[in-house]
């Protein structure tokens, strides 16, 4: 009878240790599963995103994920982060854009990390845009009625100033006071521009003379314009004269 027990109890303990082993060799192979790098590599998506090389500071600028394969059944989250700048529309969905006012010289780095994925899938990317300065146009100075000479020495100020920029064009915008004549400030700015193209002896192409109507006192701005800004605008600011418009005559009364 002792014996058989000791069988018994021996049977027993040899089938625990099967099971015990068996249930750790599932257990493995499931790990195994979990954790097998190419199984892993078909749930995760390969992420990029894609941005212009350079944009103009003030203009907009956007970064677009592009994400292929992953797991069919996650849908994505965005996250997105930017180096400089402000996104200004788009986080949590696959595009951005950013605001680039007052960046200028800078660069731009977005970042974007897609959730729902497995914890093992590096399922982010990032991309850099370079912001450009911005041309713009520059009033290098400007002079009112003085005498000829000190007239020479600013307009030899706006000439070293060309001459610094080679590609940049000259603008001449004069004005005249309130109630000269158009003819009266075609003079003046023709006296700037021969001074600058015959005495100086700059290229006549390189300079555009305007008008710019009446101002309250007269006075002539000379304009720097790189390649690329706009040109400035003509800005007068005295009303035009008034009139009074005559009186239609009464006609003499019949006798």
């Amino acid at each position: 009878m002792f014996h058989r027990l000791t069988i018994n109890k021996l049977g027993l303990l040899i089938a625990v240790f099967v099971l015990s082993a068996v249930g750790n060799s599932l257990s493995v192979v499931r790990a195994a599963e979990i954790h097998d790098p190419a199984r892993a590599q078909q749930q995760c998506p390969k992420v990029s995103v894609n941005s212009p090389a350079s944009v103009k500071a003030g203009d907009p600028l956007m970064f677009t994920v592009n994400a292929i394969g992953g797991d069919k059944n996650v849908t994505p989250t965005y996250n997105w982060s930017v180096s400089a700048g402000a996104i200004e529309s788009g986080q949590g969905t696959g595009a951005i854009t950013v605001d680039t006012t007052g960046i200028g010289g800078q660069s731009v780095t977005a970042t974007v990390d897609l959730g729902g994925y497995e914890r093992t899938c590096s399922a982010y990317s990032s991309s850099t845009t370079s912001v450009e300065l911005k041309a713009e146009a520059k009033k290098v100075t400007e002079y009112g009625a003085v005498a000829l000479i000190n007239e020479h020495v600013v307009l030899d100020t706006f000439a070293i100033e060309l001459q610094n920029d080679p590609t940049s064009q000259g603008y001449i915008i004069a004005y005249g006071e309130a109630g000269t004549t158009a003819a009266k400030v075609d003079v003046a700015a023709k006296r700037a521009h021969d001074y600058l193209v015959k005495t100086r002896k700059m290229d006549d192409a390189r300079f555009v003379v305007v008008n710019g109507g009446n101002r309250k006192t007269a006075v002539t701005e000379l304009w720097l314009v790189p390649m690329g800004a706009t040109p400035p605008k003509p800005t007068p600011d005295a009303a035009p004269a008034k009139t009074t418009p005559l009186k239609p005559k009464t006609p003499p009364a019949t006798k």
